[in-house]
């Protein structure tokens, strides 16, 4: 199983740079941050891996690591000027002590986790921005596919006579790729699971189109699983007479959604909170003879 764990700019978070700013918040979570005289140097925002509750009241935002793990941070933003905005990431030990730090002149950073840390800091550093439009960070593995708003797994092997499957899933609060799933999958060649951002969810029919525009004499099955994916999939298929939509029904479900809070224990504690479980083979099950032809 791969997991993105997904990292807000909370409007009431004690952290945010305030003195002659003005901060809006919208529905899906995204904030508008603006200051026209904000010192370069200084963090915007900061969010932690562990907290003191009684003195800030607010819980940790940042999901325990494993140390000697290689992980990936990417922040999703529109900054004006644009390269005006830094990423940092601070390890401490156990004392308190700063043991190490990476800085990131752009919106994304890799890092290894020391073993000697035992919690860490992300900064969103000023580096001369006015205003900046904020979603959210991801952070996770570094070897997790990702292409824009995209995350996905693709099969070891391709079978060049077979269709190409792509089964769309929403991403919730936290995205998660049931990896698993697609190497079970034997009655179904060439599966890859697509995770689609809840945030951006009604724009990204344009950057599938873009990642696909070699394969419109390929045919292609896009499956959805989700009723707001069902837009994505009607405007996929228009473009290619070699691809086929799978939809949901808006009376007759293709799956059976359940929405669960996984309270797990553990250095991955934290990446497994409000999951979205879709019965993928279940699903597959039903479709999988019309898939072939």
């Amino acid at each position: 199983m791969r997991v993105i764990n997904y990292i807000y700019w909370l409007p009431q978070n004690d952290t945010t740079y305030r003195y002659g700013s003005r901060i809006d918040a919208y529905d899906n979570q995204v904030i508008h941050f603006e200051n026209e005289w904000m010192a370069p140097g200084r963090a915007m925002i900061s969010w932690y891996s562990a907290v003191n509750y009684q003195a800030s009241r607010f819980v940790p935002q940042l999901p325990i690591l494993r140390g000697g793990v290689e992980y990936r941070i990417k922040a999703k933003y529109i900054a004006r000027p644009a390269n005006s905005v830094m990423l940092r990431i601070i390890f401490y030990d156990i004392q308190g002590e700063i043991i190490d730090q990476k800085i990131a002149h752009g919106s994304q950073l890799n890092f290894t986790y020391p073993y000697a840390a035992t919690r860490y800091e992300v900064q969103l550093i000023n580096g001369g921005c006015r205003s900046i439009t904020f979603w959210r960070l991801e952070l996770t593995h570094a070897f997790t596919e990702q292409t824009g708003n995209l995350t996905f797994y693709t099969p070891k092997k391709i079978d060049a006579k077979q269709p190409i499957n792509i089964m769309l899933l929403r991403s919730l609060r936290t995205a998660m790729i049931p990896s698993e799933e697609v190497d079970k999958s034997h009655d179904v060649p060439n599966l890859s699971l697509m995770m689609v951002a809840w945030q951006e969810i009604d724009q990204v029919d344009s950057e599938l189109l873009t990642y696909f525009e070699n394969l419109k004499e390929r045919r292609i099955n896009f499956i959805s699983t989700a009723h707001r994916l069902n837009p994505v999939v009607r405007k996929l298929v228009k473009k290619s007479p070699y691809w086929r939509g799978w939809l949901i029904d808006a009376d007759v479900m293709l799956t059976d959604y359940r929405l669960s809070n996984y309270e797990m224990t553990g250095s991955e504690g934290h990446f497994f909170k409000h999951l979205e479980l879709v019965p993928i083979q279940e699903t597959l099950d039903q479709i999988k003879d019309e898939l072939k032809r």
